[in-house]
């Protein structure tokens, strides 16, 4: 998924990152830097028990394409030394608590895979809005277990 967030983000503009859906309260700028940022929030509960959502959201918002596909591609490295460290063979079965309640660590991985999947969904439909051709796109195999809504905007 952060492959495809870098190569959408890699192709739109300056303006085009700045856009804002009528109905939407973010820029396509700061939804790039909050599907690059939500696996922290998963990588930090993992290590101290407090899920803090904060971190789904850069400290600033990203004023560049670079800047988010630069914060996308450090997640992505978190993520693959947390996984050969010990995601590989941890059950993932401790409860924590978190925003929407008492939920294992499995839980709050399956949140952190499907929430930037569905917002992925969402950039990559207002992209092609804005006439930019995804040069990579989510496939249904890639959303395929997830518990993601039919439509892009529920």
């Amino acid at each position: 998924m952060i492959a495809t967030l870098i190569a959408t983000v890699g192709q739109m503009s300056p303006e085009d990152l700045q856009y804002r859906a009528p109905d939407r309260d973010r820029s396509m700028a700061e939804l790039g830097g909050h599907i690059g940022s939500i696996m922290r929030s998963f990588l930090h509960v993992y290590d101290s028990d407090v899920y803090d959502s904060a971190l789904e959201n850069p400290a600033g918002t990203p004023a560049s394409g670079e800047e988010i596909i630069s914060l996308a591609a450090e997640t992505q490295r978190m993520t693959d030394e947390w996984w050969r460290r010990f995601g590989f063979d941890d059950p993932l079965d401790r409860v924590i608590e978190t925003g929407w309640g008492m939920r294992t660590l499995h839980e709050a991985l399956e949140r952190s895979v499907w929430h930037p999947m569905q917002h992925m969904r969402q950039l990559t439909y207002f992209a092609e809005q804005l006439g930019v051709t995804p040069l990579r796109r989510l496939l249904e195999a890639d959303l395929a277990g997830l518990p993601l809504p039919a439509g892009i905007h529920a």
